[in-house]
């Protein structure tokens, strides 16, 4: 069947019973929604120029605008085949055609007149032979915050029954309180608008676009994008046929987009309507309710009702008779069972009162409680070491900081550096025993585990066969009374079924809303029925309590069918990790010390080598050297080198070109020789002279400056850029600093080409290119936000993930460890597959690191809602990267000492009573929650088992409950509150109040106010004489 069919179908069901009348015109105009093209709303404040603008898209003066507020009733402009006419649509669904020149009348709030009328009208259609709108129905609505109230409500009615919307602001009045509160509510309920900001002819810059971007990020995200554009010139240009000035206008880009709008691309008219039908949904649920309390319907069901009632008697009495006979059995079993019921883990059994019985049975749990208490006795150990590890950690970094350099080594009295070394030692030596100690007890782990299941079915058979004994002297007793039972409740079902037959025309209306079902999967038909109807859901019950007590017949313990089901689990602790709990971090950068000497020995052969290499250049030898200084130099004389560059040259000359070592200076970079000998120039001043070197194939030669054309790879020798491939940056761990921490280290992919990997003097790809990366690890000492990484002084590449291996172990490092040890206080999805992460809370911090591809993220401090702590020293930024949830739902917690009321648009709630403290969720305005607690610290509130609120009366007003307590004073009455009840310091409604009295409470009366009447039920406290909030009686005294 149709879908069309189906909802007349429903329709028709709804017609049958008057209480579903007023839901007939919803549902029409719910039909008609169906129907329609995509609908447009166009929506903002008053003054906007919304009519003008829709007048002026579709040329023709057809909407009453003005300076005044004018649109007063939602206006629907369709398409329309000839003439242009209106259709008005009444509350009740009577739809009455009228001529055009009736809408000014009905639509306009300077016709006075038609005042009444429009209060009956729902919205007007207006048919209109204009092929912009084909395939579109725009609607026009009233001006929000306008002088009429009224207004709010059309245009509020109108934007439910909309499928996309355009939000007309004002030129230079964008983004107001008024229109951010409206937008919000707008988004939330599905409908995200595109922004035109209207009359920008107002503007005196030549480019509007700077202040579209401005009020585009001022908006947030409420607006889906914003264009700008002005009416008032478009209808210049289409007047004047001006097509550049219509280009100004911005009409040709909203034209466009109401094109695409008509195309719905995002199926938004599907979820629009899905929304719609949602909400009739609602309302039919909100008439089935009514329907169910009426006296028609509850005294047709009132009878089944009756019936079941006896029903349900006569298996009551059954039930107690049974219960009776069970009841013994069930004593004598209680014991047993709440023995064993909470019994998990190993050591619980030992702590059993039958254990000594167990034992017997099952000697093999003596070896479990030995087990225990070793397992024990090794976590404490470890959690020993783990203090001390931690303590060892902290004077470390105490005693040389973060950064360990070899001038802070070298300087640090070897005393110091020997006791580090000693504890270190201590450490390990505790980390090798205890891991010993583990692998003993997970010896023994192995072994249990194998007996676990023994054990398990030797302690099941004992308590079955305790649990046997105790029920078969029950069991033919139940056994008698289940025929009869279940033969007098297949009876009872029968009669009560017949009763329901009479309301099939509900079971119609079902059988319509299931076929609907199949268009609008959101719409839970069945289940809505079958909890709503009484009637229903008294033939479920009939059902389920007859099926339910023919089920316990047919499963009731047999005669000699001892079948006991016992399920008992007992729970091994996990094998014990060997540890590794000392920081092998620290314990590496203390190593230097070793070497420290060895490095003054390095730089002082350097310093002898290097005299002797000055000597022998000196002495006029024509001798390169390669970067790797040997033992033997080659001499080459002029007769033994052949000037023609290209002919074979002696093998002394290829021996003399692979020793070229560095003359003291640091590469910028290297070059590689793949193939072919290259030739070598001298002097630049001379303009390059041929020297009769080679470059041998398949060697690799140090660069030290460059110019346009030559890389000088020895001073005053030089090769030509065009004869090498290109120019590979050199060793960039020589650019850094040596109290530079690095944070990551990067390397190419094995498949990426290096040449691909450009090398560049700043963080962008503008400033210049150093070259290329190597084929070697590099080290990252500092990121940017968007993906570059510092691998030398004035040396960055961006992170491409398909081309760069990144290893962040430091920051790998800070979100494993958490050094104030807090909970993990909640995990959140994240937003997107890159984020970066800064050192602190603040986007002046440094970038420490990425988070890639990850779906969700472990958060541990949550001070603000802009930045979440997902680790040491680590913190990305919630609105950007996190999708949280910051609804918050106080729990109930005792007794609650007042009320508070949220008066600003957002109230933070924190785990804590200070201002740091982690944020759990937010208030919003005119929110009322119960308070608990008012902390005497910081005098903040507490809102439930967790959750507490800053006490600054600009965010909020408490409202104390007010105790009375008795004064010792004669009773001359008691007085009942029957509303919640200032309580004020003197008889009158100006007094202060001192807090509020609960409805119902009922306290003691001291004095009546001569002048006011009211009653006073403690020291400086009075409560109103008012009847209509209080009732008063005179306290009767009795004597005994």
């Amino acid at each position: 069947m149709s879908f069309d069919k189906v909802m007349n179908s429903m329709l028709n069901s709804l017609r049958e019973e008057e209480s579903f009348s007023k839901l007939v015109s919803s549902l029409e105009r719910l039909l008609v929604h169906w129907h329609d093209p995509v609908r447009l709303l166009v929506m903002g404040e008053f003054k906007s120029g919304k009519s003008t603008l829709i007048n002026t898209l579709l040329r023709d003066k057809v909407l009453v605008s003005g300076a005044v507020p004018t649109t007063a009733i939602a206006t629907y402009l369709r398409f329309g085949e000839k003439d242009t006419y209106i259709e008005v649509v009444y509350e009740t669904g009577i739809i009455e055609q009228l001529t055009v020149d009736q809408l000014t009348r009905l639509t306009s709030e300077r016709d006075r007149e038609g005042k009444q009328l429009r209060e009956k009208i729902h919205h007007i259609n207006l048919y209109i032979p204009n092929p912009i709108l084909k395939n579109i129905v725009l609607i026009d609505t009233p001006g929000l915050n306008s002088p009429f109230a009224h207004h709010d409500i059309q245009a509020f009615e109108a934007y439910k029954e909309a499928d996309d919307s355009l939000w007309i602001f004002k030129y230079r009045n964008v983004g107001k309180q008024s229109e951010i509160n409206v937008l919000k509510d707008l988004k939330d309920d599905g409908l995200h608008p595109i922004g035109v900001v209207n009359m920008i002819d107002e503007s005196n810059d030549d480019d509007i676009k700077p202040y579209l971007n401005y009020e585009f990020e001022k908006l947030s995200g409420r607006v889906r994008k914003l264009i700008g554009v002005s009416a008032i010139e478009a209808q210049d240009a289409y007047n004047n046929n001006d097509l550049e000035l219509l280009d100004l206008s911005g009409f040709p880009q909203l034209l466009s987009i109401i094109e695409e709008v008509k195309t719905d691309k995002h199926s938004l008219k599907k979820k629009r309507f899905e929304q719609s039908f949602m909400k009739f949904w609602s309302q039919l649920n909100e008439s089935l309710e009514e329907f169910i309390v009426s006296d028609k319907y509850l005294n047709s069901i009132q009878q089944i009702k009756n019936d079941l009632q006896d029903v349900k008697k006569e298996n009551g009495i059954i039930k107690k008779r049974l219960t009776e006979e069970e009841s013994q059995m069930k004593d004598n079993n209680q014991k047993i069972q709440s023995n064993f019921s909470k019994t998990v883990y190993l050591n619980d059994w030992a702590k059993k009162e039958d254990f000594i019985n167990l034992v017997e049975a099952i000697p093999e749990l003596e070896e479990w409680k030995a087990f225990n208490e070793s397992y024990n006795d090794l976590l404490k150990a470890s959690k020993r070491l783990k203090l001390d590890t931690m303590e060892y950690e902290h004077n470390i970094l105490n005693e040389f900081g973060e950064k360990i350099g070899f001038s802070k080594l070298l300087s640090t009295p070897k005393i110091v550096l020997v006791k580090y070394r000693f504890q270190q030692r201590e450490l390990l030596n505790t980390e090798k025993e205890l891991n010993k100690q583990i692998k003993n007890i997970n010896k023994i782990h192995a072994h249990l585990l194998n007996k676990k299941n023994y054990i398990i079915e030797k302690i099941t058979e004992y308590y079955r066969n305790l649990l046997i004994e105790n029920e078969s002297t029950i069991l033919k007793k139940i056994e008698s009374e289940n025929a009869k039972l279940k033969d007098a409740n297949l009876l009872s079902k029968k009669l009560l079924e017949d009763q329901l037959r009479k309301w099939d025309f509900l079971l119609d209306l079902q059988q319509s809303m299931i076929q609907v079902n199949q268009y609008v999967h959101n719409a839970s038909i069945i289940a809505a029925f079958a909890n709503e109807l009484p009637h229903l859901k008294q033939e479920q019950l009939v059902e389920k309590e007859i099926a339910s007590l023919n089920e316990e017949i047919n499963s009731s313990p047999k005669k000699d069918s001892h079948e006991i089901d016992i399920k008992i689990q007992v729970e091994i602790p996990n094998e014990l990790k060997l540890l590794d709990e000392v920081p092998i971090y620290f314990i590496h950068n203390i190593r230097p010390l070793v070497g420290a000497s060895a490095i003054a020995l390095v730089a002082s052969a350097f310093i002898l080598l290097k005299n002797p290499i000055s000597n022998f250049a000196s002495a006029g030898k024509d001798v390169l050297s390669n970067e790797n200084p040997v033992d033997d130099y080659y001499e080459v004389s002029n007769d033994e080198v052949y000037h023609e560059i290209y002919d074979e040259v002696p093998e002394e000359v290829y021996q003399a070109l692979e020793q070229l070592p560095g003359d003291g200076r640091e590469y910028i970079g290297y070059i590689d020789i793949d193939n072919g000998e290259i030739p070598i120039y001298q002097s630049p001043a001379r303009g390059y002279e041929d020297t009769n070197y080679l470059l041998s194939p398949y060697t690799s030669w140090g660069v030290f400056s460059e110019t346009d054309l030559y890389y000088e790879i020895q001073e005053d020798y030089w090769v030509k850029k065009e004869d090498v491939e290109h120019l590979f940056i050199a060793n960039l761990q020589e650019y850094i600093q040596y109290d530079t921490a690095g944070m990551a280290t990067i390397y190419p992919k094995d498949n990426i080409n290096n040449e691909e990997i450009l090398v560049y003097e700043r963080a962008n790809d503008e400033s210049s290119k150093l070259g290329y990366l190597g084929d070697t690890e590099y080290l990252v000492s500092a990121f940017t936000e968007n993906g570059w990484l510092k691998i030398g002084e004035n040396a960055w590449v961006f992170y491409d993930e398909q081309s760069i291996t990144l290893d962040q172990w430091s920051l790998h490092n800070n979100l494993s460890t958490n050094i104030n040890y807090e909970p993990i206080i909640r995990t959140e999805d994240t937003t997107s597959s890159f984020i970066p992460v800064f050192a602190e809370n603040n986007r002046e911090s440094a970038v420490i690191g990425y988070l890639e591809n990850i779906s969700n993220v472990d958060i541990y401090q949550l001070p603000t809602s802009k930045w979440a702590s997902i680790g040491t020293n680590a913190w990305i930024e919630v609105d950007k990267f996190l999708d949280i949830d910051w609804s918050f739902v106080p729990e109930e917690y005792g007794e609650p000492i007042g009320t508070l009321t949220v008066d600003t648009n957002a109230l933070n709630v924190r785990e804590l009573d200070y201002q740091e403290s982690n944020l759990l969720g937010i208030l919003p305005k005119g929110t009322i929650v119960n308070v608990y607690e008012v902390s005497n610290s910081t005098g903040w509130y507490r809102i439930g088992t967790q959750g507490w609120v800053s006490e600054d009366p600009d965010y909020s007003t408490f409202t104390k409950y007010y105790e009375a307590f008795p004064t010792g004073e004669s009773v001359i009455g008691l007085a009942e509150v029957l509303v919640d009840l200032h309580v004020r310091q003197n008889d009158h409604t100006e007094a202060e109040s001192q807090g509020i009295l609960k409805k119902g409470t009922i306290v003691e009366v001291y004095e009546i106010s001569s002048e006011t009447g009211w009653y006073r039920i403690g020291y400086d406290a009075w409560i109103s004489n008012n009847g209509k909030v209080v009732t008063y009686e005179d306290y009767e005294w009795s004597e005994y």
